[in-house]
C-alpha cells in the first residue's frame, strides 16, 4: 500500500507542475503584449523615437529566440541611413548573447532597416561570433 500512495503523489505533483509551468509562462507573456500594443501604435505616427526604435528591435530579436528570458543586449546602434523622402531611413543593430540548445550562449547581431515611420522593412542576422 505504500508504493501505491507513493506513486499517487508523484502524479499529483506532476499534474501541478504539467499546469503551473503553462500558466506561468502565459503570466509572463502578458508584459510583452502591452508592450507590442504600444510598439504598434508607435509604428502608426508620423515620427518614431530612438527610445521606441530601441524598444522595437529588443523585442523583434526576442521573438526570434527560442530562449527569449536568456536576451542579453551588449551593445545597440541606431544610425539614420536615408533622407525623408526615402523607403529606407534607418538602420539598427542589435549585439546580444542568448542561450541556444546545443552550445550555451552565444554571441549574435542582428540588423534590422526601419522607415521614417518605424516600419520594420528588413532584418538579417549580421554575424554570430559563436559559443562562449
Amino acid at each position: 500500500m505504500g508504493l501505491l500512495s507513493y506513486t499517487k503523489k508523484a502524479w499529483k505533483w506532476l499534474l501541478l507542475v504539467l499546469i503551473a509551468i503553462p500558466m506561468l509562462v502565459r503570466i509572463g507573456g502578458a508584459s510583452e503584449l502591452s508592450s507590442h500594443t504600444y510598439l504598434n501604435e508607435v509604428k502608426h505616427t508620423k515620427a518614431i523615437t530612438t527610445k521606441a526604435i530601441v524598444e522595437l528591435v529588443v523585442q523583434e530579436t526576442r521573438s526570434t529566440l527560442i530562449f527569449p528570458s536568456s536576451f542579453e543586449a551588449l551593445k545597440i546602434q541606431i544610425q539614420v541611413i536615408g533622407s525623408a523622402g526615402s523607403e529606407y531611413y534607418y538602420r539598427a543593430s542589435v549585439l546580444y548573447k542568448a542561450r541556444n540548445l546545443i552550445t550555451g550562449m552565444v554571441k549574435e547581431q542582428r540588423c534590422f532597416i526601419l522607415s521614417q515611420t518605424g516600419s520594420i522593412t528588413d532584418t538579417y542576422l549580421c554575424s554570430g561570433d559563436g559559443a562562449e
